[in-house]
């Protein structure tokens, strides 16, 4: 009886190292990841912002547009564009599209290395009346 005791209370501190081994080796990759969008315009019918998502020393931004329903969606046309702040393009993203509730679009993505600042900026506009105002936001690349 006493073999199996030990067995077991050995199982158990072997269990509990390989979950604070899990713990540990998770911690540094959740550190480095993080998104800032810019404050929220609305107006239109539409809503929509724009965000930088950073993950180690690459980056990449994105917008977000809300509006319509599956049923009533809205005509939008877009404009957006991100870059490193002093240097390269990272993309852009324009055109006419269909909102059916929500929409995401891509407005590029690279590694850009550490300490780089990235900036995203995008407007829309609904049934193509005039454009809202560009919302923009900067996040700086930490590693």
């Amino acid at each position: 009886m006493r073999k199996y005791a030990q067995r077991g209370a050995a199982a158990a501190v072997l269990a509990g190292l390989a979950t604070a081994g899990l713990m540990v080796a998770a911690g540094p990759a959740s550190a480095s990841s993080s998104e800032s969008c810019s404050s929220t315009f609305s107006g239109g019918g539409i809503t929509y912002r724009v965000c930088v998502y950073t993950d180690g020393a690459s980056a990449h931004s994105y917008a977000q547009v809300t509006g319509g329903s599956p049923f009533s969606p809205v005509n939008v046309f877009t404009g957006g564009r991100s870059y490193v702040v002093g240097g390269a393009q990272l993309g852009q993203n324009s055109g006419p599209s269909r909102v059916y509730g929500n929409a995401q679009y891509f407005l590029g993505g690279d590694a850009v290395g550490c300490g780089a600042t990235v900036k995203a900026e995008f407007n829309a506009s609904a049934n193509y009346g005039p454009f809202g105002p560009t919302v923009t936001v900067e996040k700086t690349v930490v590693c």
